[in-house]
């Protein structure tokens, strides 16, 4: 992940002071006000809303880092920041030690799915030493960003192998449509399938505290992701009866469909 495409400059403060938790999150609210996305909001509104959310359970979770976050009625898109603290700030945290970091997210109300996507990736992030480092040894938002940049470029892959089979991976969220793939798939004889039973990424989260109060759908929809190994020459027809079926991918919203190089293949399965 490039943190680079999450963050902008105008929400990133290196080297501040904070006497007490709700100093920090009254500069997040204003910082957050900024935003275009929060015109339809107030100053207030965001602070009561992170400070809600504290209330809950401290997003302190440790080794001087806290990640506080929230959802806002009326907000038009997801803001996002973080702001160093050198001396130190009470934040409650699970380990009792002062907040040095703070990287904040505040969303909309309806785009959970995202939000919650969005704070796994950070905390992923953030159990990286190095990382933490890094961040708090920057002496402004530019080398803050910087550091981003050049890490992200660093995650891509030097090379990539191709051989004769491909894993087609297929997500699909409407019943019908998966018994039809399935009979879509059967038709041919080199692929081996396997289907997997799943659940949204939201109901296993909604379970730790660090997420509470985020996820409260509780309606299970179906969905299932269906494994294909396919030789290669076969994955383009596959692709295109599947888009004719569901009447267009590209408009689709209960069918998702990734294509990954098979780098190393040993063993069959029992049909």
């Amino acid at each position: 992940m490039n943190f680079a495409r999450i963050f902008s400059r105008e929400y990133i403060r290196v080297g501040l002071e904070f006497s007490d938790r709700d100093q920090a999150l009254r500069e997040i609210a204003r910082l957050a006000k900024t935003s275009p996305d929060a015109d339809s909001v107030t100053e207030e509104q965001i602070f009561d809303a992170l400070r809600d959310r504290e209330n809950l359970c401290s997003t302190g979770f440790g080794d001087n880092i806290a990640i506080p976050h929230c959802k806002v009625e009326g907000l038009k898109d997801f803001i996002a920041g973080i702001i160093t603290v050198p001396d130190g700030v009470d934040f409650d945290a699970v380990d009792h030690k002062d907040i040095k970091l703070i990287v904040f997210l505040i969303g909309p109300v309806d785009e959970v799915n995202e939000h919650i996507r969005l704070l796994a990736l950070i905390a992923q992030k953030l159990n990286e030493t190095e990382v933490i480092q890094k961040l708090l040894s920057v002496d402004s938002a530019e080398a803050l960003i910087q550091y981003f940049e050049d890490s992200g470029r660093n995650d891509l892959p030097s090379h990539c192998a191709h051989g004769g089979h491909e894993i087609v991976n297929i997500f699909v969220q409407d019943e019908d449509w998966f018994n039809e793939i399935l009979q879509i798939l059967s038709g041919f004889e080199d692929s081996q399938v396997v289907v997997l039973e799943a659940q949204y990424e939201g109901s296993y989260l909604a379970k730790l505290p660090f997420f509470a109060n985020v996820w409260t759908d509780k309606d299970h929809k179906f969905c299932k992701m269906i494994v294909a190994n396919v030789e290669k020459s076969s994955t383009g027809q596959i692709i295109r009866k599947i888009d004719r079926l569901v009447d267009g991918l590209k408009d689709c919203d209960r069918v998702m469909i990734t294509v990954q190089p098979l780098l190393y293949m040993a063993g069959s399965l029992q049909l």
